[in-house]
């Protein structure tokens, strides 16, 4: 079996930043331990000492998996990627810009979440409830492109129904008509039904609406669920890949 390493991220306590890339094979707590034993640059060597000084080490997080073969390159894409979007790393060469940062004393953010958590989304952690032990079997190389693009286009369409489901329980009539019919359901089964049918329905116009609703509203609905059928399924697809190849570089933390 491939041996597969971490692409890992040390955040500063402190103020919740990212500071500087690395990759292990080692469990990425071993690998803190190292740092904190011997650091990697001078850089690295400074901000730890200042951390030191208040009490605090740096935060370790996981920000990727990949097989031992393919961890350099991972390392380096996480590297650039992070370095583009504004992280000041204390990895090399970047350290020579950033080294300003160690002579003003961060403070500490009361109650901020930490910034990967804050990323995280609704539809990345339900891809990642769907899809996530299949992205790290296929980064390790355990299973072939083949399967794990079949298994994605398989289960796009559950995932999807999932999200959607997921936020229309956010919203709060949706959830007390959920609530509702969850009460309601002991008392129809319990004979209460009769009274219903017997002293409530045969006062509705019921024959009136399903004229109406089979003149006026069935017909164009199946016309439009016909007409979105194929866009819906391609636009699925995509944001399925698109997420699926998220968490494959960054799996959901906090699980």
């Amino acid at each position: 079996m491939p041996k597969t390493g971490t692409v890992y991220a040390l955040i500063d306590p402190r103020d919740d930043k990212i500071r500087y890339i690395g990759k292990t094979t080692q469990p990425v707590l071993a690998r803190l331990a190292g740092h904190l034993a011997q650091p990697t640059n001078p850089a690295m060597r400074a901000w730890i000492a200042s951390l030191s000084l208040q009490g605090f080490i740096p935060r370790v997080e996981s920000v990727a998996t990949a097989s031992e073969a393919a961890l350099d390159a991972e390392e380096q894409r996480q590297i650039q990627r992070h370095a583009r979007e504004g992280h000041r790393l204390f990895n090399s060469p970047y350290y020579k810009h950033h080294l300003a940062d160690l002579n003003q004393p961060a403070t500490r953010a009361p109650k901020v979440k930490p910034a990967r958590a804050r990323q995280e989304t609704v539809e990345r952690r339900i891809a990642w409830w769907f899809f996530g032990p299949m992205m790290q079997a296929r980064s390790a190389g355990r299973v072939p492109a083949w399967w794990a693009f079949c298994f994605v286009v398989a289960c796009s369409p559950l995932y999807c129904a999932t999200v959607v489901l997921r936020h229309l329980l956010d919203v709060r009539i949706i959830r007390g008509l959920v609530l509702a019919a969850m009460c309601a359901l002991p008392l129809w089964e319990s004979g209460f039904d009769k009274a219903v049918r017997e002293l409530l329905l045969v006062h509705l116009p019921l024959e009136t609406w399903a004229a109406l609703w089979s003149e006026y509203g069935a017909g164009p609905l199946r016309t439009f669920v016909g007409d979105m059928v194929w866009p819906t399924a391609i636009v699925s697809l995509m944001a399925t890949f698109g997420m699926c190849d998220d968490i494959r570089h960054r799996p959901v933390t906090g699980k």
